[in-house]
């Protein structure tokens, strides 16, 4: 395996440290193991989470790896270093939630006023350009998103 998918699509590299760093993370995280043995055990981890994996022409997605990364964890004898995982896996996921519902406000007021106005603008007749029509404007496209 040397490319993953990463979840915007794009095809990356593949690099077993990335996945040796967050294990290593894990397991500080846990206290699981002492600190001394955590670069080793994150290796090793990391080694039996490939053993197994698709070779060939399947490419395999950013989650499906995470996913085994938890699953090589539990058959270690890693409980709690995998609980550490799977919630720093999941606090990542509301971070990336929440950013995808933020909002560009300089795009939003853009197309109020600018050459390529946003079609709520252009088919709102009774509203002109104004401090009134921006904020108007500006709470449409909050609600509506």
């Amino acid at each position: 395996m040397t490319t993953i998918r990463k979840r915007d699509g794009r095809m990356v590299g593949f690099d077993i440290t990335k996945i040796e760093n967050a294990i290593a993370k894990a397991f500080i995280a846990s206290g699981e193991i002492d600190a001394r043995d955590v670069s080793a055990v994150s290796r090793a981890i990391g080694l039996l989470m490939m053993s197994g994996m698709p070779d060939g022409d399947v490419v395999p997605e950013v989650e499906c790896i995470q996913d085994r990364v938890e699953s090589a964890l539990m058959k270690a004898g890693y409980p709690k270093t995998a609980k550490s995982y799977i919630l720093y896996r999941s606090q990542h996921q509301k971070v990336r939630e929440t950013k995808q519902t933020l909002l560009d406000y300089k795009k939003l007021v853009d197309g109020y006023i600018g050459a390529e106005k946003d079609w709520r603008v252009k088919e709102n007749s009774t509203v002109t350009l104004s401090v009134g029509g921006l904020i108007l404007s500006n709470s449409g496209a909050i609600t509506a998103n």
